[in-house]
């Protein structure tokens, strides 16, 4: 895959696949390999959990770690994205490029909604693989959500 648009589509599919399935190798696949003389494939969420001094930023390393939060709520949610328009190429950094997406997410046991608005950068490898995504969303719905989510 090399088109930009094709990888955020792929993302997008098989994150909501893996839910499906209960199966998220697919869709570990987009990420980097861990590599002990590199830098470990990378989420981040910007605004993520709130603390005395506002959201503190989210780290997670690893693809394992990226997996498990994910796959932690397999059963309890069901996903989908809605786009807002195309993949943005960032200048003078083609392995860098920007979605504006909803992400729309059903709690299975209550039917509570969540609807967010994010904007990931996505920074890619040599082998066109997720090295790095940063998410940004409002907060205060994504609180919400995981509050409701942990009652699941």
């Amino acid at each position: 895959m090399s088109n930009l648009q094709d990888i955020w589509d792929s993302y997008k599919d098989r994150l909501k696949k893996s839910y499906e399935d209960g199966n998220f190798d697919a869709w570990c696949d987009l990420w980097a390999d861990d590599k002990p003389t590199s830098d470990k494939p990378t989420f981040v969420v910007k605004y993520g959990e709130q603390g005395e001094d506002g959201f503190k930023e989210e780290v997670l390393e690893g693809r394992d770690k990226i997996v498990s939060l994910f796959s932690n709520s397999i059963g309890k949610i069901e996903i989908r994205f809605e786009d807002n328009g195309p993949v943005y190429v960032t200048q003078n950094k083609s392995d860098t490029f920007l979605v504006i997406s909803d992400f729309i997410a059903t709690i299975i046991k209550s039917g509570y909604p969540y609807k967010n608005r994010i904007l990931c950068q996505v920074t890619l490898d040599e082998q066109r693989k997720i090295k790095k995504l940063i998410e940004y969303a409002d907060p205060i719905k994504r609180q919400n959500f995981l509050k409701e989510l942990k009652q699941a």
